[in-house]
């Protein structure tokens, strides 16, 4: 009888001892995380509040919020104060554009199908790509290494001598004639992009270009890139925009 009391004071003991030390523990966990964000968070933020930035920060804004016409900010130790703004003229807005029709023409002579007459260029040259053109139902092969006056003598061979083919270097523009006076059809769903690229349209007995066929290629460098009088422009120099110098160099 007296063991079983032994045993059970000393039960009672053990676990009112186990309960001490868990507090004991967790008191201890407590303050550890307290010294950790003493010795972190609390003296980063102190180290930050004696920070220039912190003590002289500046905030600003505009009596009224909706305005365009100005975007405010304020510098570190910036007086403090209500500031004034007088817009006497507001700019306006400036466009330079260059004159038209830059791009040199594609063939300095005239191409036609008579013996004496220039090549032209290639018309991968002229970024057109192999395969097949429509023109008065009769389907013509296309080659990137066909030169001008190689495609008007297949049109005119097509159509039997009916549609004379010519460019003029004046116009820099492409001119199919029906010599019977027949409308011209062009193109079909699957024809290569030649007319796309003559920008030219079925109608009538004569179709023209409806724009000049030369282009400016601006990935090439200004001494190839078929700009207009490049030649005469020096290899190097420079020029100034709104005050500002800006060289070039052809080669590039």
């Amino acid at each position: 009888m007296l063991d079983q009391l032994r045993d059970a004071q000393e039960n009672e003991l053990n676990q009112g001892l186990r309960a001490q030390k868990a507090k004991a523990d967790f008191a201890k966990g407590a303050l550890k995380d307290l010294e950790t964000k003493l010795t972190t968070d609390f003296t980063g933020a102190l180290k930050g509040l004696g920070s220039q930035d912190s003590l002289y920060r500046r905030q600003v804004k505009l009596d009224d919020p909706e305005t365009t016409v100005l975007d405010v900010s304020a510098r570190a130790k910036t007086p403090t104060g209500h500031y004034s703004a007088q817009v006497i003229r507001l700019a306006n807005a400036t466009v330079l554009n260059g004159q038209a029709n830059i791009a040199a023409s594609i063939n300095s002579t005239d191409v036609t199908t008579d013996v004496s007459s220039a090549d032209g260029p290639s018309l991968s040259q002229l970024g057109i790509r192999d395969g097949a053109i429509t023109l008065q139902g009769q389907r013509i092969a296309v080659s990137t290494t066909d030169t001008l006056k190689d495609l008007f003598t297949k049109i005119s061979t097509a159509t039997s001598g009916d549609i004379v083919a010519t460019y003029s270097t004046g116009t820099d523009k492409v001119t199919f004639t029906s010599q019977s006076g027949a409308n011209i059809v062009l193109n079909s769903a699957n024809d290569t992009n030649l007319f796309k690229v003559f920008q030219m349209l079925s109608g009538g007995s004569t179709v023209t270009c409806s724009s000049k066929i030369g282009f400016v290629n601006t990935g090439d460098p200004m001494a190839t890139s078929t700009l207009k009088g490049i030649g005469s422009v020096s290899a190097t120099g420079s020029f100034t925009i709104n005050g500002q110098t800006i060289t070039y160099d052809k080669t590039q």
